[in-house]
């Protein structure tokens, strides 16, 4: 399938593609999940979630695919649907995403300094999450002195417009 859609590089929201290689040669890229962490009433705490967990096992995979891509979060602007105290992608407030992406960044670069990495994409390319992501570049120069060491930057791209829940404003 990867193959016969030409693609250059391929995802599937899991840290490790247990498939053949694509006959074209599709490079995989891991994901990894970065969630600021809740109350059960669904307040923000100060904290995130990552998986897979920056562990052992985590080390063991990064050492078996030197050089490869790693995307740190997903979606990382959009939260919870309306109505929903969890939920969404990431669902993770600027300078705790700014956390979470040095950290884990510190944590693959100690184990594989070839490796690449990508921030999250946003949902779309709208001024409100550009805003967003400006919010995240100066949290992290704000906390570590320095700009975020970045290899890909990608973005989502929808044709659809962003609306509010009632399907008409924008």
């Amino acid at each position: 399938m990867i193959s016969q859609l030409g693609a250059g590089w391929f995802l599937d929201f899991s840290e490790q593609w247990p498939y053949a290689q694509p006959a074209n040669g599709a490079e995989f890229v891991h994901s990894i999940i970065t969630r600021q962490k809740k109350t059960a009433d669904g307040q923000y705490l100060p904290d995130y979630d990552v998986w897979p967990g920056v562990d052992d096992e985590f080390k063991s995979l990064i050492l078996k695919n030197p050089g490869d891509l790693w995307i740190i979060g997903n979606e990382i602007e959009r939260g919870p649907d309306p109505g929903q105290t969890h939920g969404g992608q990431g669902d993770i407030h600027p300078e705790v995403y700014a956390q979470a992406y040095h950290e884990i960044l510190a944590f693959i670069k100690s184990h594989d300094p070839t490796a690449r990495t990508a921030i999250a994409s946003l949902v779309q390319v709208t001024p409100g999450r550009l805003q967003y992501l400006d919010r995240v570049w100066d949290a992290y120069v704000a906390r570590y002195g320095q700009p975020m060491s970045v290899d890909v930057y990608n973005m989502h791209i929808y044709v659809l417009p962003e609306l509010k829940a009632d399907g008409n404003s924008p």
